[in-house]
Formats: C-alpha cells, structure tokens, sequence
C-alpha cells in the first residue's frame, strides 16, 4: 500500500474482536450504548451484527473509501428487510485514541442520509458525485468519544499522516428482522436488550 513502510504489518480492522478478547464483546454490551441503539432504532431487543476494531498506524496506509454501510448490510437485497422504515441499523464508533485532522479520522457527509440507499458504480465503489466535498465533516475528538451513525450517511476516513495511532471500536446493532445474513465470528447476531 502506498505510504507504507518496509516490513510493516498492516491490520485495516478485526471483525469479531471478541471473540479474540472477551473484554471487546463485553464492551459490545454495554448498557449505555444499547440504551443509544434502542433509542434511535427504537427497538428494545437488539441483534449485534458488528464488533469491529479498526486500526490505523503511522504509515500503514490504511484508508477507507466513501461508502454507506448499507451496502454492507446487503440493503435491497434478500438478505436485509428495513423493519422500521429507517433503515433498521446503527453504528457506534468509540474512539480508542485521541482523532485528529491528521491521523485519519473518521469523515462524514452532512445530510448525505435523506437520499437514503445509492447505487454502486460499475467499479462496485460508490461514484463520488454523491460525495458533495463542502459537507464533509471530519469526527476529530478524544479517546472515549463516540459517534453514532445510521446505515445510509456516507462516510470514510483517509490515511493516518501523524505519528500517533488512530484506533476505533465499532458496535453496530439492527432491530430484529432486519439482518438474514449470517456474520462471521464467534457471538455474532447475538440477541441483546436495552434496560
């Protein structure tokens, strides 16, 4: 990868970190973020779909392109039913270290949501015209800040150019019903509820 230095390992995320370290999954069920997943979903049962770690280090390369995370729920497919009309998802990102305009924070496009699902190019990318480049707002904040986010806001992030790691949690929950795809990872589509 472009930017990346000899002989460097390069991890982009961990999947189902829980199911390596049990602190991550009991992290997962925190009380306060699935009182802010049942919340916004409001929905009190809620499956886990997502219990990732991302890991950006100074001069791994590691980017993510502009995308929504519909297309990874496999929204408009068989595989994804939109229960509540809003698109029955929400991601919730913890910040494990301190983002800056540097180290590759997370980025969104403010409003991009009310178009709701977009179509995929060609390239299977989404086509960058949806990307209105004076909305773009960058997540900077300090570790144990969280950001949530529902399936159809375009968001990425690029490369880490500091010398400081940049690290995120992210635990994505659906409504029950929503989700027919099955998830890799030991506990994965667990069953969880809101106090």
């Amino acid at each position: 990868a472009q930017g990346r230095r000899r002989g460097q390992v390069r991890i982009d995320r961990v999947v189902w970190a829980g199911a390596a370290a049990p602190e991550l999954l009991q992290f997962g069920e925190h009380p306060q973020l699935l009182r802010w997943a049942a919340q916004i979903l409001d929905s009190r049962p809620l499956q886990q779909l997502i219990n990732q770690v991302h890991f950006k280090l100074p001069g791994d390369g590691v980017a993510f392109n502009w995308h929504q995370d519909a297309q990874h729920r496999r929204y408009g497919t068989e595989l994804w039913r939109d229960v509540n009309g809003r698109g029955s998802f929400v991601e919730i990102a913890t910040l494990l270290d301190d983002n800056t305009l540097d180290n590759g924070p997370l980025q969104f496009v403010r409003g991009s949501h009310r178009a709701g699902n977009l179509a995929l190019g060609a390239d299977g990318q989404l086509p960058l015209a949806h990307v209105d480049q004076s909305q773009v707002v960058n997540a900077v904040g300090c570790a144990g800040d969280v950001v949530l986010f529902g399936p159809f806001v375009i968001h990425g992030s690029g490369v880490n150019r500091s010398q400081c790691k940049r690290r995120l949690m992210l635990n994505g929950f659906c409504v029950p019903g929503a989700n027919l795809r099955v998830y890799p990872g030991e506990g994965s589509g667990r069953m969880l509820y809101a106090d």
